[in-house]
């Protein structure tokens, strides 16, 4: 009889999400999948702040040309252009066609693949992982559930009954930069380094002028077109322009910033000021002014300032097993974090390679042994 799984997966991003979905689609014998997020919602860090932006071959890998068609079916067969406004565009800049370029609304994608994976949500802190040493296996994961009335910056509660064991059987781990302060440093598993870049980012939304307007009081009306600007790739100083199909505007930059120091927690993650005004300065240089003075009935309007920190390493994504002989001898455990300015973009392939790693031992669709989690002088 085969075994029945209990997936616990630490981290509501775009990973975890996409883990969460195709184990569901991929295992028969699947007793439970449940996310585990510290800030009660998926999609709440760096996921849902991403410009969503797709490109089938500009990171260089099979990850980004595989993951470009993983989004392009999921969207074709679940509906994205209406449930996370997928759809191809022009690129400015680094030239790109709606052939190989192509966007999401991230915190919306986010959504929807956490509603089809008919998981549940648990709003916790992790603590560590539960192991049998008899079995030689992860048995759960134990954590601290928040509390609605936090009685530390933390939120978490001290009261130990609010402390939890997860059972699982099978355990991803998809807590972007966090990896590496938990993971590697305090649960001193040799996993490679992850690191941490901060990046800035700003919406504008056209807001209606003339309340008496027909048509074009509807800010979903003629929504600003597909085409998006892109001026450095990979260092993340930007600016890069994302127009979205529901008429906002998403700019980001801003890696220049000195403040980049891994808060403890997602919560803790702040905007720096001048950084936001840069850009919103830069959009006023670059958008026709008529967008800013009310022309049309609509005005441009500087709707959310925003700040997140992207999981990077030297070495590329860590994508895989989590096991070491002497260090880390339990099965079950699994990894993926660290695919930097590529995030979005290559969740699915990510999460479906994690997703056939637990159901059938390897990953079918992409050859993952490069992304090799474990570091190698372990």
């Amino acid at each position: 009889m085969a075994e029945t799984k209990q997936v616990v997966v630490l981290g509501g991003g775009i990973t975890g999400v996409c883990a969460a979905y195709y184990l569901r689609q991929k295992l028969q014998q699947l007793d439970s999948v449940t996310i585990v997020d510290s800030e009660g919602i998926v999609g709440a860090c760096a996921s849902g702040r991403a410009g969503g932006f797709l490109a089938r071959d500009w990171d260089a890998t099979a990850l980004g040309r595989v993951s470009f068609q993983l989004h392009a079916q999921l969207a074709h067969d679940l509906d994205g252009a209406h449930r996370w406004l997928f759809r191809h565009v022009d690129t400015f800049n680094h030239i790109g066609s709606p052939a190989d370029t192509a966007q999401v609304h991230p915190k919306l994608f986010c959504d929807a693949l956490f509603a089809l994976s008919d998981a549940s949500f648990v709003h916790a802190a992790v603590l560590d992982l539960v192991t049998c040493p008899m079995q030689k296996r992860v048995t759960g994961v134990r954590v601290a559930l928040k509390s609605k009335n936090p009685k530390s910056n933390s939120g978490v509660d001290s009261n130990l009954e609010n402390i939890i064991v997860l059972p699982a059987t099978h355990v991803v781990i998809a807590l972007g930069p966090w990896c590496d302060p938990i993971v590697r440093l305090k649960w001193a598993i040799p996993i490679r380094p992850v690191h941490t870049q901060k990046g800035h980012s700003i919406i504008l939304r056209p807001t209606p002028t003339n309340v008496n307007a027909n048509a074009s009081n509807d800010i979903n009306f003629n929504p600003v077109p597909a085409h998006c600007l892109v001026t450095r790739v990979r260092k993340m100083e930007g600016p890069e322009v994302y127009p979205r199909a529901d008429g906002s505007i998403y700019l980001c930059g801003g890696a220049t910033d000195n403040d980049t120091i891994l808060p403890a927690s997602p919560s803790m993650v702040h905007t720096t000021d001048a950084v936001s005004e840069k850009l919103f300065a830069f959009a006023k240089e670059i958008i026709h002014p008529e967008l800013f003075n009310g022309k049309d009935n609509r005005q441009l309007t500087l709707e959310t300032k925003q700040a997140c920190f992207l999981p990077t390493s030297e070495e590329g994504p860590l994508i895989g097993r989590v096991y070491h002989e002497s260090k880390f001898a339990y099965e079950g455990v699994f990894i993926g974090t660290a695919n930097s300015v590529w995030g979005i973009m290559n969740g699915p392939v990510t999460g479906l390679a994690l997703a056939e790693l637990i159901a059938d031992g390897r990953s079918h669709t992409i050859d993952i042994s490069d992304f090799e989690p474990m570091a190698p002088d372990s």
